[in-house]
């Protein structure tokens, strides 16, 4: 690999991401006092570079949809399991947020008693 000048950071994360914002908005416990972290802005304070972040389930279907096993599917569902249960769609190439940024969060679903 060639050396040369950083053209941007790309950051993929754990807990709920608000990438146009480039922070944390929620985070589980596993990961205390993390929401609210602003990756976005501090990179491109201190370093003078583009930055984005997204989260890391995003980013592994990205990976699959562009890539993997999802490659030529214009949908593609990722579940993955690890410190929690994350999901996340792809829908032509382009990650579905949802309304808050939280679509296919599956680990954080609020369920009525009983269900």
């Amino acid at each position: 690999i060639e050396k040369g000048p950083v053209a941007g950071v790309a950051i993929s994360s754990a807990g709920m991401v608000d990438p146009d914002k480039g922070e944390i908005f929620y985070a589980g416990p596993q990961i205390p006092n993390y929401a609210g972290t602003q990756f976005k802005k501090e990179i491109e304070e201190s370093f003078n570079i583009p930055c984005e972040i997204e989260n890391d389930v995003n980013c592994a279907g990205l990976a699959e949809a562009v890539s993997g096993s999802g490659k030529g599917a214009s949908i593609t569902l990722c579940l993955t399991i690890g410190t929690g249960i994350g999901g996340c769609l792809i829908i032509d190439g382009q990650v579905f947020h949802g309304f808050s940024n939280s679509a296919c969060e599956v680990g954080y679903m609020h369920m009525q008693d009983g269900a």
